[in-house]
């Protein structure tokens, strides 16, 4: 027996399950926890198919994985489970905590990962704290911005002197017709936030 004597007895078809699984006297509540185990681990064997698949295999898609197994994980646990209710409810934040906190070098990693694939963009945003969001969103425009420096950077060398004139990074930064300051940083990742392009061609634009 998987718990035991004491234990409801076994009916037939626990008999016959027993005998597939090579398993003897396989009582009723075993037969419940192989169950729950079944529901419990179905969200994460979905989660490990999609993570290992050959034409999907990008960074960016490993927190809103774990974020939607987090979520199939809750509704479970929400049901009466007897045996397996640290599985449902615990055991992902405790593998995977460094990714779920954004504050960490991998947490931040995996979400600026994330938001820069288009399919998710900032769709799985309901899952983090406001104050994550606000943090991702600075970081996001950050490397936007580092990007777009360093793309300008070579034509800035062909000027004659061109390393003398260095304002602080203010090629990011636009005065518009009327006046206004426009972060053209911000203005990048506004766009591409709005844009409802999700295939990967579009980071191309």
């Amino acid at each position: 027996m998987i718990f035991g004597p004491g234990r409801r007895g076994p009916t037939l078809r626990h008999w016959a399950l027993g005998e597939s699984l090579s398993l003897e006297h396989l009582t009723a509540d075993d037969v419940s926890y192989l169950k729950e185990f079944l529901e419990c681990s179905k969200p994460v064997a979905v989660a490990i198919d999609i993570l290992q698949g050959e034409k999907a295999a990008f960074f960016g898609i490993l927190l809103p994985t774990l974020y939607m197994v987090q979520k199939q994980l809750a509704s479970v646990s929400e049901s009466s489970l007897g045996y397996c209710h640290p599985i449902a409810s615990q055991s992902l934040e405790t593998r995977f905590k460094d990714v779920f906190d954004c504050m960490t070098s991998l947490g931040e990693a995996s979400a600026i990962a994330a938001m820069s694939l288009p399919h998710f963009r900032l769709i799985w945003f309901t899952r983090i704290s406001t104050e994550s969001q606000d943090h991702l969103r600075v970081r996001f425009k950050q490397l936007i911005r580092d990007r777009m420096e360093s793309a300008s950077s070579p034509a800035q060398q062909q000027f004659p002197v061109g390393g003398y004139y260095d304002f602080g990074g203010e090629a990011a930064v636009l005065i518009s017709p009327s006046g206004i300051c426009v972060d053209l940083a911000d203005n990048k990742m506004q766009q591409y936030f709005a844009d409802q392009d999700t295939t990967p061609e579009m980071l191309r634009k």
